[in-house]
């Protein structure tokens, strides 16, 4: 919940565009949240700072915007009957591909074997 509401957020480019931007499925379109996805995922690769423990920002919002959905979730247990299980699931499945993509670059990135290597092919 901490990590929820408008705030800025600091990206590397090279990595804001590894992870494909914000998420643009229509999901999100439908319900917000695309950032939430990406920070959620950017938590599970990588280190984030934030500023928790100083003072905040004054923050406006508007009738139904994503955050009040979810406070009111949390706190009052009023579901949004928009947000199913479903849509909830491929949230999930939309975080976890880039998280997915992002560790598979660092797969990658990580090699020791950089460089042009001799492949030696062998048929059978």
């Amino acid at each position: 919940m901490q990590m929820t509401g408008a705030g800025n957020t600091v990206f590397r480019r090279s990595f804001f565009l590894a992870c494909g931007g914000f998420p643009q499925h229509q999901l999100f379109q439908e319900l917000g949240g695309e950032d939430g996805a990406l920070g959620i995922a950017t938590t599970q690769i990588s280190s984030v700072a934030t500023a928790f423990n100083d003072v905040g920002v004054l923050h406006y919002c508007r009738e139904g915007m994503h955050a009040e959905r979810l406070l009111n979730a949390i706190l009052f247990n009023e579901k949004d009957p928009n947000v199913t299980e479903e849509k909830v699931k491929q949230a999930n499945l939309i975080t976890e591909n880039i998280v997915n993509n992002i560790r598979n670059l660092q797969d990658c990135l990580n090699s020791k074997g950089i460089g042009i290597k001799p492949y030696t092919l062998e048929w059978s």
